[in-house]
């Protein structure tokens, strides 16, 4: 036996989540079966109790030799082990805890040799003839049709040959070839409904199969959308997701050209210092609850939140071509909505910068088994910082690198050019442009 994470992450393998959702189909599959028995117990009591004594008609023809106390001793010793069985299943699903097919095997033919016991019981009291070609022989059914639950080929196919191999050898036992003289009492219809239980396991088994190879497909597609928003963040967006999973992408290092944003609100540090811990982390909330998905509608990411700020990258792990004008429409947006926000008192007086680079950097996953990030790095990032600060510089909101300027296209009609200055770990002075 081995345990099972609650949720699908590095240490919880497809096959230990399958093997999961095996036990809660098991646990299904118990659960109808406890209904049956339960129907079939009711109707049986009723025959016993309430039918025969007062309608001799059917004592007549069922109280006799017909064994219907021994049929409600069979089916409530089998609803009482169905019902436990049940709950060593549901104990095992709520620990997290799997256990190998040895058991299930050992099920499947308990519940096989219980119906080829009614079967005896009734060759016993009535006559094998009888007994071969009632309806207890359809009893066998519900187990082969409820092993699909166990999404196992094996698990159904043994279902369907022991049922199979148990009717068969009792027509041998009773009618052996050669013998017997009216087609209910030889061996022929007794092989051909063992043939129609060894088709019907292998039936099941092949649904099964199918069952659990999409089961196993959703598992892996869930498990490939937890590891892509473990690597990029909660925040990014759905339709993001569903186009690195659409492409099959393996993060790996590679240098990419992109757009890096990094947002910034200016004098944090003196309203942290005024306000109660809480506050601050409702500020930010209510911030960043507004800005993000701006940058998810013009198919950015947020790769970092730094404390009161963020960082966000255009172009990496998928780009549309047009990075650098989608990273200024989303810078833009950005400055509107937090004025909107400053003027509906959804905010205290709010001021921002926002510096916007464009260029080569390196991206891929980093980190170890436990956690991983996907992480852009490289000059580019670095200049993006610097350009962000200069708006304490020039007393802006918005500035934009002259790359961005040259790339953005007709986002840049109302840019102002700025003075260029020099940056720490810049020889050569930069050439900014103000937006907002």
């Amino acid at each position: 036996m081995f345990r099972l994470f609650t949720k699908l992450d590095e240490g919880a393998t497809i096959r230990e989540l399958l093997a999961l959702e095996e036990l809660k189909g098991e646990r299904i599959r118990g659960r109808s079966l406890m209904g049956i028995f339960a129907a079939l117990f009711i109707v049986a009591l009723g025959a016993k109790y309430i039918l025969l004594p007062r309608l001799p008609s059917a004592t007549r023809y069922l109280g006799g030799a017909f064994p219907i106390g021994m049929f409600v001793l069979l089916l409530g010793l089998m609803l009482v082990y169905e019902a436990l069985f049940y709950a060593f299943l549901s104990r095992l699903v709520a620990r997290r805890t799997t256990v190998f097919d040895g058991p299930r095997y050992g099920n499947i033919l308990i519940e096989t040799a219980f119906v080829t016991g009614m079967l005896i019981v009734l060759a016993t009291k009535l006559s094998p003839a009888l007994a071969l070609g009632s309806p207890a022989v359809f009893v066998y059914f519900p187990f082969i049709l409820l092993s699909i639950l166990r999404m196992k080929f094996l698990f159904s196919f043994a279902t369907g040959a022991l049922s199979a191999a148990a009717y068969g050898s009792l027509g041998l036992v009773y009618f052996p070839p050669g013998t017997g003289t009216g087609i209910f009492d030889t061996f022929m219809p007794v092989l051909a409904k063992s043939a129609l239980l060894l088709l019907s396991g292998a039936i099941a088994g092949y649904v099964a199969a199918e069952v659990r190879k999409r089961v196993e497909n959703s598992l892996r597609l869930s498990g490939e959308r937890e590891r892509i928003v473990s690597m990029f963040g909660q925040y990014i967006s759905a339709q993001v997701v569903d186009k690195l999973l659409a492409q099959k992408t393996e993060f790996e290092g590679e240098t990419r050209h992109v757009a890096i944003m990094f947002f910034d609100v200016r004098n944090f540090t003196l309203f942290s210092s005024t306000r109660g811990p809480q506050e601050v982390v409702d500020f930010l909330n209510i911030l960043f609850g507004e800005l993000i998905p701006v940058v998810n509608r013009h198919n950015g990411m947020i790769n970092k939140f730094l404390g009161d700020g963020f960082m966000a990258v255009f172009g990496a792990p998928l780009s549309d071509g047009r990075d650098a004008a989608n990273a200024v429409a989303a810078g833009l947006e950005i400055c509107e909505t937090v004025d909107r926000m400053n003027m509906e008192g959804r905010l205290p007086a709010t001021r921002i910068g926002i510096g916007l680079h464009c260029g080569e950097a390196v991206t891929g996953t980093v980190g170890s088994r436990e956690r991983k990030e996907y992480t852009i790095i490289g000059d580019t990032v670095n200049l993006a910082s610097r350009i962000e600060q200069l708006n304490k510089v020039f007393g802006s909101a918005f500035l934009v690198s002259e790359s961005v300027y040259a790339l953005a296209g007709a986002s840049m009609a109302k840019a102002e050019r700025m003075e260029a200055v020099e940056v720490k770990g810049k020889e050569e002075k930069i050439q900014t442009y103000r937006l907002a």
